[in-house]
């Protein structure tokens, strides 16, 4: 049973006022999966009527993270690259593996991934963009949700275009270091960000984890936010941005064709050599610009 709400989402910037029609949809939990009630999401469509290459979805996990749905910069550019914006609500286990109450459970496998697939559905159909239904995935997540968009690379490799990993950590079986890859899952590129100081998800488990599929080959990036602690992940915008772009030049998503990672794999050598090269720099306005000389 499915649940639907169109509305109007209205976004403040320092120009104007940009006005959005904005798409809400309620999944209902199934038998068997570890939801403890019904889980919302909800869709913006910056380009307009034009076919969405890719939907950015990520989860409501604290105000810097949600900024991201509705920052003007990341809405210009999902407007330029035709990106739909997800937001998927916190969406509580029935019997979160950490004990926490109103915690998620971050194995998709345990019902979350079929709910947002679900729901993607949905707002393809109410709002026109049919095409969400078949679309691959940009995944932001950050803390438990960082940890989750990791395994979720493991449900569905074939389904992302790209995963940001930002703080990521979670109480163990579900923490990043625990994530199992299969070769499709490897060839995924993601961009890992953690912060110096972070005493909540640290840098070890997210390092591990990098460095045991980079050893594989994987076309992955590990940024650390020097000084940062567990929080600040909008200051990586600009960053992000950049990456993000670079991956969607390579990997040209289509909901109607499978990504290529075999020609992304040697690019993301590349970026990688021009990241090493540009963390001289602090991270910022000048790493950016290091980034963009570069390419």
């Amino acid at each position: 049973m499915k649940r639907f709400l169109p509305v109007v989402l209205l976004l403040g910037s320092a120009s104007a006022v940009a006005q959005l029609h904005q798409y809400k949809a309620t999944e209902i939990p199934r038998a068997g999966e570890n939801i403890a009630q019904p889980c919302d999401y909800q869709a913006s469509f910056p380009a307009g009527h034009r076919a969405v290459k890719a939907p950015w979805v990520t989860y409501d996990r604290g105000p810097d993270i949600t900024r991201y749905y509705s920052d003007p910069d990341v809405l210009a550019f999902a407007k330029r690259n035709d990106v739909a914006m997800v937001l998927a609500i916190q969406c509580p286990a029935s019997q979160p593996e950490t004990g926490e109450k109103g915690e998620m459970d971050m194995n998709p496998k345990h019902g979350l991934g079929r709910s947002l697939f679900s729901a993607l559905n949905t707002l393809g159909t109410e709002s026109g963009h049919r095409e969400l239904r078949d679309a691959k995935l940009i995944v932001l997540g950050f803390s438990g949700t960082g940890a989750y968009f990791g395994h979720f690379v493991a449900y569905a490799p074939d389904r992302v275009v790209a995963a940001i990993l930002t703080n990521p950590g979670q109480a163990d079986p579900e923490n990043v270091d625990k994530i199992t890859l299969d070769e499709k899952a490897v060839a995924v590129p993601e961009l890992i960000i953690v912060g110096g100081r972070d005493t909540v998800g640290g840098t070890v488990k997210p390092y591990n984890f990098y460095k045991r599929y980079h050893a594989q080959g994987a076309p992955w990036v590990y940024l650390v936010q020097n000084n940062i602690p567990h929080c600040c992940i909008i200051d990586t915008k600009s960053f992000i941005l950049d990456w993000l772009q670079q991956v969607i030049v390579v990997r040209r998503p289509d909901p109607n064709e499978p990504l290529s990672p075999n020609e992304f794999e040697y690019r993301v050598v590349w970026l990688n050599s021009t990241v090493r090269g540009c963390l001289l720099r602090p991270l910022g306005a000048a790493f950016v610009e290091c980034l963009r000389r570069a390419h």
